[in-house]
């Protein structure tokens, strides 16, 4: 499976920038991509996903993760 160097902002789709076999290129993109991020556009937020395509990557990234912490969680269970 590929892994996929996207743009994501609050005001437009998804971009996938780019697609590599090796972890190290791929992280090597966004490391640069978020180094030379511009002033103008603050809002972009350079990841690497690793899927089987560009659907799967996508339907992945849209997916709102839990951000609790593994404590919290433990928490509203006992509570």
């Amino acid at each position: 499976m590929p892994y996929f160097v996207y743009r994501n902002n609050p005001d437009v789709e998804i971009e996938v920038l780019s697609e590599h076999a090796d972890y190290k290129q791929a992280k090597k993109e966004v490391t640069r991509l978020r180094t030379d991020r511009s002033e103008e556009q603050p809002g972009d937020e350079f990841r690497m996903i690793f899927a089987e395509d560009v659907k799967s990557a996508k339907r992945v990234l849209r997916t709102r993760r839990n951000m609790q912490s593994p404590l919290q969680e433990w928490e509203e269970k006992i509570g």
